[in-house]
């Protein structure tokens, strides 16, 4: 499992990859499933935000942009 190579310890990789690509379909479709949420997740999150803030802005509201010398 583990082997000395020179200084360091390295561990011997046969095991992990190999019950890593076991089922690539299974973990692709797992991936994608939790992206769709996150983004479903992520879009409904943006889409309160922005009609909250939209609420809050109703009246006409001017920004003032201070520079500092760092983000000039």
């Amino acid at each position: 499992m583990w082997r000395s190579s020179g200084s360091r310890l390295t561990r011997n990789h046969t095991q992990t990859s190999r019950s890593r690509s076991r089922r690539p379909a299974a973990a692709a479709a797992a991936r994608s499933r939790s992206n769709q949420a996150l983004a479903r997740l992520f879009a409904e999150t943006t889409a309160t935000l922005v009609s909250r803030v939209d609420l809050k802005i109703n009246p006409p509201v001017t920004f003032r942009v201070h520079l500092t010398p760092f983000n000039v």
